[in-house]
């Protein structure tokens, strides 16, 4: 649930930023996506690279978004309409021109059967499409039974995907608040940085590699162009990164 007219026009205003430069990152990144750093030249708004796709396409990263912000209804969020917008996104909905590509296994394969196991899918299709659930911390009406419902729909639920959310939720809205992490907030990301099992999965097209290198990113003062020529996922990093640069 998201309580609208609790938000100050700031706030809103913020938001919108993020949401737009998510979009952007997307579009820039398209073009670039499993290249190596050698062999990108980058161009805003360029065209027709790896996925074939005109200039200012976005990906199925801006499609999972929209499929989210598409299933509230007067401030409340429907976990039925969000599956039913998953299902037309399979089918082209929210894409440029109806055109579906480079969707994630895991983000397919849950919402073509619903049933199956997504304890180890930590692809960054949940986090894509949730990280728009921040809202609801400025309201103060964030759960974890939240997160995990609109997760669950194509990703693990696992302690570990939830706090790469709620890592890069904290970072965003204290930006939104025009605040600085704390020392302590700091020094608690580092050390989650560091942990065995996050370094497992610090790799290209997973959840926790797309965060990091946002949040590593901004306190290094790094554009959303060199995000994306650091290669690999381009597009799911620079559309993290836009939404927070």
């Amino acid at each position: 649930m998201i309580k609208d007219n609790i938000l100050n026009q700031k706030t809103k205003k913020s938001i919108e930023n993020s949401i737009w430069g998510f979009i952007l990152g997307d579009c820039w990144g398209v073009p670039y996506e499993f290249k190596r750093p050698s062999e990108i030249k980058f161009k805003k708004f360029n065209g027709f690279g790896t996925h074939n796709q005109p200039a200012g396409t976005w990906s199925d990263d801006t499609a999972l978004m929209l499929c989210h912000l598409s299933s509230y209804n007067q401030g409340y969020y429907s976990i039925e309409k969000e599956k039913d917008n998953l299902r037309r996104f399979l089918n082209g909905g929210y894409s440029i021109n109806n055109v579906l590509f480079d969707v994630g296994y895991s983000t397919k394969r849950s919402i073509i059967d619903a049933d199956c196991d997504k304890s180890e899918f930590y692809g960054n299709g949940g986090l894509l499409r949730c990280w728009i659930l921040a809202v609801s911390i400025l309201n103060g009406m964030y759960n974890r039974k939240y997160l995990a419902d609109s997760l669950g729909l194509t990703h693990s639920n696992s302690e570990l995907h939830i706090e790469a959310c709620e890592m890069y939720f904290s970072f965003l809205t204290n930006l939104w608040k025009n605040e600085k992490w704390t020392d302590q907030q700091l020094n608690d990301y580092r050390k989650r940085k560091q942990r065995p099992e996050i370094q497992q999965l610090d790799k290209d097209g997973t959840v926790f590699n797309a965060v990091i290198i946002s949040i590593d990113a901004f306190f290094q003062n790094k554009s959303i162009e060199d995000v994306i020529k650091l290669g690999g996922d381009t597009d799911s990093n620079a559309a993290l990164y836009g939404a927070i640069y």
